[in-house]
């Protein structure tokens, strides 16, 4: 069952992406998303400390191994864990395209 601030279902998943932050000055970092819907996704790593409302750019790489959805968004929640923390991105509205292509991993 749906929690009742979430707007769209939650699919679980696992691929890489990389980071960029506003926070660290454009550099790129590794992570793994872990859960994508039409409006977000969460996402894990243990390379930045985030902070809510940062700015976010991320490389998506899609299912078929060799292409990449880049999107943004702003950093909604983050949660810490013992090596690693997990991070929500709100997504900033997308071109047709790349809409498409994102929510070819929501399915």
């Amino acid at each position: 069952m749906l929690s009742e601030r979430r707007r769209f279902e939650r699919f679980d998943t696992s691929f890489d992406a990389a980071i960029k932050s506003t926070k660290y000055f454009g550099e790129w970092f590794s992570g793994e998303v872990k859960n994508v819907s039409r409006s977000g996704l969460c996402i894990e790593t243990m390379d930045i400390q985030p902070e809510v409302n940062t700015t976010m750019e991320l490389e998506v790489k899609l299912p078929d191994g060799g292409s990449f959805v880049t999107v943004s968004g702003s950093i909604s929640w983050e949660k810490y864990l013992e090596n690693t923390c997990l991070v929500g991105i709100e997504l900033d509205e997308m071109d047709e395209e790349t809409k498409n292509l994102y929510y070819s991993l929501c399915a």
